[in-house]
């Protein structure tokens, strides 16, 4: 009797210390786990740290990362249950990307996390995980960053007036231009007074032109590129076309700051990818099957639908098919009510508090709808065609507390382009296009009825392959507008291609340096700006017992 209830006491003395060395473990491997994600954090949001980790990635070179002592402060406050510590070893070890020379820099980030705990005895238990993560740094620059406009069209361009009372306006009013192929621009009343003052014409030039030229033409119009600092071709050049004594003469020289650029403008030049590379390097991929029925997912098929907005009373209602819906806007409700900056009842635009969230590249393969407000810095990659059925708008920096870009990249599908011959000009083929289409909205406003502003502002940079086309479906002629399009572009637009019937009325490109804003927030520019991303899928993972005095003292026992 004596035997057996030692032999009980025996078997549940060391049940007791093996489920206090279990306890003790698990406790010691949280904290190396708490480490792991702690120094993922930091190295994402820590601005030294993050800085550190993107130049170790564009210099290809092994980087030890020193922790600040906040990080095990904030570990320590984890458990007050038992003494414990926290050792953490991280370390990059570059690796060769997938696309080289494409301005994407690969490596691997080795995270040695030990926890160690003290129980009451001052016994030892130590664990340690070693974690492997996959991290990249991107050039995240818009695409030909120095152009507020960039045309690759294959023919020479005739800019020609659609309405002779109020001419058609394209206008850069900085960067730099380039038309491949070269435009001849025929002159409006109010540019060839702007040449006067720009010295590019004389008085007595004037005087003996036509003018008004062909028309009233006293309203902005024609094609401005008199504020744009360089003017570039590859052939043909660039000339102005205007009438004296009732004649046609021949083209000159559009202006002074016109010169040959002879092969040099590459993609690789203007940082333009092809489809797959940013298919590859997207955080995000979207490709249902009713656009891909080979690769795609179906579970994808559910982001694309069928939108329509109602005018006033039910009447005018526009549809888009098929689309995956990017909605920025918030509702007219939850606006605030005070707003000394505003006149007039809340809209949707007035809800900054539902913001579309870029971040990183997003590849959608399929067509988009893109309106409203948006915040974040990244590329929306589309393999179709992006509807604009409003205003796109930057986050205000004062409200999302840093500078937003979006870089808007528009390419054609093949799958799509069934019917198209290549003797067709490229911009009627199917897909690959920025396609303006406003539309009507009857819940809009406070007030009722009222719709959305028809003329668009984009505050996005746009890359798209075969061009920019209006679509005035909805377009309702009233005494407030005469169906007149005007598209403010903030950044720069990039094409292939230009069908000049195809455009909206006025495009006003304002050409702004996305630099600039970068380094008035007082970071770096956005040039010099790569953006990392750690894979939240592990490369590999391993938890190991480190021996210790726990282990010692177990083993004398």
């Amino acid at each position: 009797m004596l035997i057996l209830a030692y032999s009980l006491v025996f078997l549940a003395h060391s049940e007791n210390k093996l489920t206090n060395r279990y306890v003790e473990y698990m406790q010691a491997e949280q904290i190396a786990d708490a480490g792991v994600e702690q120094a993922l954090f930091y190295l994402k949001s820590h601005a030294g740290l993050n800085e550190q980790l993107v130049r170790a990635l564009e210099a290809g070179t092994e980087e030890e990362f020193t922790f600040p002592d906040e990080l095990y402060e904030e570990i320590q406050k984890l458990s007050s249950s038992a003494r414990h510590e926290l050792k953490l070893q991280v370390r990059l070890e570059p690796t060769t990307p997938a696309w080289p020379g494409q301005g994407v820099y690969t490596g691997n980030l080795r995270i040695l996390s030990t926890g160690t705990v003290w129980n009451r005895a001052n016994q030892v238990f130590s664990r340690q995980i070693d974690a492997v993560y996959a991290s990249k740094a991107m050039y995240m620059g818009i695409i030909a960053p120095d152009h507020g406009l960039f045309i690759r069209e294959k023919e020479h361009m005739n800019y020609r007036f659609e309405d002779s009372i109020e001419p058609s306006d394209l206008r850069v009013l900085n960067g730099d231009v380039y038309v491949k192929n070269g435009i001849t621009a025929e002159l409006s009343d109010y540019i060839t007074r702007k040449m006067i003052e720009k010295g590019e014409l004389t008085w007595e030039e004037y005087y003996y032109m036509d003018h008004p030229p062909k028309s009233t033409g006293l309203m902005d119009g024609g094609v401005d590129f008199l504020e744009s600092d360089r003017v570039e071709y590859e052939r043909y050049g660039v000339f102005r076309k205007f009438n004296m004594f009732g004649q046609e003469m021949p083209p000159e020289p559009y202006a002074r700051n016109v010169h040959a650029s002879l092969g040099f403008w590459t993609d690789e030049q203007i940082h333009l990818r092809p489809p797959q590379f940013y298919r590859d390097m997207a955080s995000l991929v979207i490709e249902p099957t009713i656009y891909s029925s080979l690769s795609g997912n179906s579970r994808d098929n559910s982001y694309f639908r069928d939108i329509v907005f109602e005018g006033e009373r039910g009447y005018n209602s526009i549809r888009y098919s098929k689309v995956m819906p990017l909605y920025g806007y918030g509702d007219w409700r939850r606006a605030p009510i005070i707003d000394p900056t505003r006149y007039g009842p809340r809209s949707r635009k007035h809800d900054m508090s539902n913001p579309i969230q870029i971040d990183g590249i997003v590849y959608v393969k399929g067509d988009v709808f893109l309106e409203g407000w948006y915040e974040g810095i990244g590329m929306l990659v589309v393999q179709g065609n992006v509807y604009l059925g409003g205003s796109l708008r930057a986050l205000p920096t004062d409200t999302a507390g840093h500078p937003s870009l979006l870089n808007v990249i528009v390419f054609e599908d093949p799958s799509r382009e069934g019917g198209f011959t290549m003797t067709d000009h490229d911009s009627f083929k199917a897909t690959g296009k920025i396609i303006m289409k406003p539309h009507p909205d009857n819940d809009w406003s406070e007030q009722g009825g009222q719709d959305p502003d028809p003329n668009l502002r984009m505050d996005a940079a746009v890359y798209a392959q075969n061009g920019m086309k209006k679509d005035l479906e909805a377009w309702r002629d009233n005494w407030a507008d005469l169906g007149n399009l005007n598209v403010d572009m903030k950044h720069n637009f990039v094409t292939e291609t230009v069908n000049m019937n195809f455009l909206p009325h006025d495009i006003i490109i304002y050409g702004k340096n996305p630099d600039d804003e970068f380094l008035e927030a007082g970071g770096s520019g956005l040039n010099d700006f790569l953006q990392t991303d750690i894979s939240v899928m592990l490369s590999s993972w391993s938890v190991q017992t480190v021996q210790g005095e726990a282990d010692e003292a177990a083993h004398g026992e």
